[in-house]
């Protein structure tokens, strides 16, 4: 299994501006060359999920399988979005981490302590990164 951080996050270098789709599909290129890995499941996550299914039409050969997990190909955020104002704040930061996601997600294991836990966790990572992503930009467009 090879797991990598975008660039930006975790323990990657940190850049600025914000890189392209196309630049973030070259960087699981890279990695999986310096792995010496040829072919590979792809799992995208939130953002990942567009990144992977660029790198499956791309490179479909070095792709076994794709799974995509709470994402979307395109986001679509309303021009009139203010991220600063803190009723859309609140409404960010409010619901993220407390499992709740999962109510709507998967009812039939929404009772499982440890289901809830994990959607609550999973949840607070995305919220993060999307808050800061957006607040960079990449949710407008």
């Amino acid at each position: 299994m090879i797991l990598f951080d975008k660039r930006g996050v975790g323990m990657s270098d940190r850049f600025e501006g914000v890189p392209t789709l196309e630049e973030r599909m070259d960087d699981v290129r890279a990695v999986m060359d310096a792995a010496g890995s040829s072919r590979a499941a792809l799992v995208g996550m939130s953002e990942g999920g567009a990144i992977a299914a660029m790198f499956a039409a791309t490179y479909p050969t070095r792709v076994t399988s794709l799974v995509l997990l709470g994402t979307a190909l395109r986001c679509w955020v309303p021009p009139d979005v203010d991220f600063d104002d803190p009723r859309v704040v609140a409404y960010i930061d409010e619901p993220f981490g407390d499992g709740s996601s999962i109510d709507s997600g998967a009812p039939s294991v929404a009772d499982d302590p440890s289901v809830r836990g994990w959607a609550g966790r999973a949840a607070a990572v995305i919220s993060v990164e999307l808050w800061t992503g957006t607040r960079r930009g990449w949710g407008h467009g």
